[in-house]
């Protein structure tokens, strides 16, 4: 697994409020990623029943919740390590948002999940078109 990103929970809450994030803490997205083989159908979930069973809770993506950042030794080549800003904008109604994001809302075009906002909060999508080479 390619360690993606980690989120700063405490920086995050000075720029905008979202109950389920835990001060003081970090969250870390691990995932299955490969350079030269096709691999989005494991970590891309549309509400199938399927795909729930054989990719997500097959493990080919990790989030950690922790008291330090978490990054991990990998044998390709990692995403650099980088900041990022956050710039406030307005996604209209009609909008299929194509970025990173964060909202308190669900974005248009993650439809079937309704059964996990029962335990879960959405706080972001992560496009991978916003990811430094490689």
């Amino acid at each position: 697994m390619l360690h993606l990103f980690s989120i700063d929970c405490n920086t995050l809450l000075q720029q905008m409020h979202i109950s389920s994030l835990p001060p003081g803490k970090y969250i870390s997205v691990f995932s299955t990623y490969s350079a030269s083989e096709y691999f989005l159908d494991q970590v891309s979930y549309t509400g199938d029943e399927l795909e729930w069973k054989e990719n997500i809770l097959a493990g080919c993506t990790y989030v950690s919740v922790s008291s330090e950042p978490l990054t991990s030794v990998c044998p390709i080549q990692s995403i650099p390590l980088c900041g990022v800003g956050l710039t406030e904008i307005q996604i209209e109604e009609q909008d299929f948002p194509a970025f990173s994001f964060f909202s308190s809302i669900l974005p248009n075009g993650a439809k079937g999940i309704s059964h996990l906002l029962e335990d879960y909060q959405f706080v972001c999508q992560i496009y991978s078109g916003d990811f430094p080479h490689p």
